[in-house]
């Protein structure tokens, strides 16, 4: 009797070993396939202030845009900044962000020479917006595109 005891014991303890055993291999495959990651969402919309251009970039799940670009129709494009984790959610076009994250100074790459980019008042553009995330075990990053019309210049009148 105390034999057959012993052994129900041990066939128990393995079953119950294997049991979570098989719990954990469950829950790595979950998030291996499934990603339990952040699940990052970014969007792009543009408004006028104060005569400028203004891209604001909500997001969340995402630790920072690492770089900011503005396309014609025909993919050329016509501004690009590389921004090394920007925070912030507004990009006024043309203009760097004024604060350098993780000691990388935000860099214009388009147009060369930190020339000011060209008038896309009134035209359709894509804007394209690079982010950094963490996914399982990996920082990762992603990319957003969107295609924007833009508003025509407002012309004050002079009273």
């Amino acid at each position: 009797m105390i034999s057959s005891m012993a052994s129900f014991r041990h066939v128990a303890t393995l079953i119950t070993g294997t049991r979570i055993q098989l719990c954990f291999a469950v829950m790595v495959a979950v998030c291996c396939f499934c990603g339990c990651g952040q699940n990052p969402k970014v969007d792009v919309s543009v408004s006028v202030e104060d005569g400028q251009l203004v891209f604001h970039v909500p997001r969340s799940d995402t630790n920072g845009l690492l770089e900011f670009r503005v396309e014609d129709d025909a993919r050329n494009v016509l501004w690009s900044i590389r921004l090394g984790y920007e925070k912030g959610e507004n990009i006024t076009y043309g203009q760097l962000p004024a604060r350098p994250i993780a000691n990388m100074a935000p860099e214009q790459l388009v147009p060369l020479d930190d020339a000011p980019p060209p008038e896309i008042w009134g035209r359709r553009i894509s804007v394209i917006a690079r982010y950094q995330y963490d996914e399982f075990m990996a920082p990762s990053t992603g990319t957003f595109t969107k295609i924007i019309q833009i508003p025509e210049k407002s012309k004050k009148s002079n009273p």
